[in-house]
Formats: structure tokens, C-alpha cells, sequence
């Protein structure tokens, strides 16, 4: 079983150091030991320009700067540092279709977790990620395809306490 988990809490990633944040946090050495990083659509040495760049000549500096997603494995499934590696990496194929992307495999907890980062603004048009419920059904769906591959079979949704939004606001 795996769970996926969004960031939407009202006011999150609405500041101007939202991409440095989200980004810092999640690639942090710490929680990232063998380095299972990567990204789609930006440049690796300097990730927050990248998304602060694609903000700004689309001239969308305001709102929702990124949305974030977490995927964690039960301690229990056959899931290690590679294979995550691996989820991840189809993950952020799917979204960057359209929208910048980094994930980070963190391996500080007992159950390994992948965090993503899109940016919020469209690399292709400079529209604004909005995950209606039929774009986050799509991901989902997408995402259960993935893991089924590495046995895992169930995927299920849990809003954080936080969260004020929809899962897909």
C-alpha cells in the first residue's frame, strides 16, 4: 500500500521564497543520502531560478508559486532507495508534459517517501496548475499504473490535517 499525500493548506507556497523552500527542503543531503534526485523541464544547478524564471516571463508571480506531493511506501513492501528512485521518475515524466518538476527519495524515516515539486506555472503556456478533480484523477490513475509495475496495488489519497483546500485546489 502506498499513500499520497498534497500540500494545500490556504496561504502555502503563496511568498516569493516558496520555490526556494520547497525545493531546499526537499533535497536536503540529510534526508536524501544516496541522492535519488531528479527533475524534468530545469536546470539541476539551479532548480529555483529555473521555476522563479518560467514565473516571471509568464508573468505569474502571484497565487500558488508550487504544489507539492508525497508519495510514501509501508515499511513493509519491497519498495528500497532504487525502486522509488525509479517511481519518481516516471512521476515527473507524466507531469512534465507541461509543468517543471523535481523529486527527491528521502530515507530519514523508517518508510521511504518521495517528495515532488511541480511549478505552479505552465512551462508550455504560463497557465496555473489548478489539479481540477479530472486532472487529479487522471494523476492518480497514472500514478496506481506506476506502482501496480512494483506490486504495489493500492493507492490511497489522505488529505493532510492542514489542508483547507481540495485535493486538486
Amino acid at each position: 500500500m502506498a499513500i499520497i499525500k498534497t500540500s494545500n493548506t490556504t496561504g502555502k507556497y503563496h511568498d516569493q521564497n516558496s520555490y526556494n523552500s520547497a525545493i531546499n527542503y526537499i533535497t536536503r543531503p540529510d534526508k536524501t543520502p544516496h541522492h535519488y534526485i531528479g527533475s524534468i523541464g530545469l536546470d539541476m544547478y539551479n532548480p529555483v531560478g529555473s521555476m522563479e524564471s518560467v514565473a516571471i516571463h509568464f508573468g505569474q508571480k502571484h497565487g500558488v508559486h508550487v504544489r507539492q506531493f508525497l508519495l510514501a511506501f509501508d515499511p513493509n513492501e519491497s519498495i528500497n532507495p532504487e525502486i522509488a528512485n525509479l517511481i519518481g521518475q516516471s512521476i515527473i515524466f507524466y507531469l512534465g508534459n507541461r509543468f517543471q518538476a523535481i523529486y527527491a527519495v528521502h530515507e530519514d524515516e523508517p518508510h521511504i517517501h518521495i517528495h515532488i515539486v511541480i511549478n505552479a506555472v505552465s512551462y508550455v503556456d504560463g497557465t496555473k496548475y489548478r489539479g481540477t478533480h479530472k486532472v487529479f484523477r487522471r494523476f492518480m490513475d497514472f500514478v496506481k499504473r506506476v506502482l501496480r509495475q512494483y506490486g504495489i496495488n493500492q493507492l490511497i489519497y489522505v488529505p493532510t490535517s492542514k489542508d483547507t483546500e481540495s485535493p486538486q485546489g
